[in-house]
């Protein structure tokens, strides 16, 4: 009976190793699955939207503490690249896209001077850094997958961005 216990549990931990060994190697196709559960809901291209940016700046000027303007400005530029990705993708609408990665690329200078202020004042600060460089990862690698579905001036709009984000994420360290 143990030596049957002993193989199971042996079987168990090696299956286990392949199976998270493995896993690594795995990258997500799209931001649904690196930022679930942010959606795009209203786009730049909806009548509605300037309701959307103006409850996020209200909810940015109420937000006192430095770390979490940092989170939140964060989540707003993980928003923006879900929102880029729609139009891109999905609406095909070129000149709404252009305003969004231009929203992206504050959102992404917001998060890093909150953070850089935040810093200065002390605090628990390292939880911030990992999540700041593995949200801008995830960022990356959905920018250079639109770079291969992109063409002309956005094309050189998300190559553009893409570098100013890894100067940004270069600026945490």
């Amino acid at each position: 009976m143990r030596n049957i216990i002993r193989i199971l549990l042996l079987v168990t931990v090696l299956f286990s190793f392949l199976f998270f060994s493995l896993a690594k190697d795995v990258k997500a196709q799209n931001s649904y699955e690196l930022f679930w559960p942010i959606v795009a809901g209203r786009t730049s291209e909806d009548p509605l939207y300037f309701l959307k940016l103006l409850k996020e700046k209200v909810r940015g000027v109420l937000i006192f503490s430095d770390v979490k303007k940092a989170e939140y400005y964060l989540f707003l530029s993980e928003k923006r690249l879900v929102e880029f990705e729609n139009l891109v993708a999905e609406k095909k609408d070129i000149e709404n896209a252009k305003k969004t990665l231009a929203m992206l690329r504050d959102n992404h200078s917001k998060v890093v001077s909150s953070f850089m202020k935040a810093t200065v004042g002390g605090g628990e600060i390292e939880y911030i850094n990992q999540r700041i460089q593995n949200s801008f990862g995830n960022q990356s690698l959905i920018l250079e997958g639109l770079l291969s579905v992109v063409e002309g001036d956005l094309k050189n709009s998300v190559s553009e961005t893409l570098s100013f984000l890894k100067s940004e994420a270069g600026q945490l360290r």
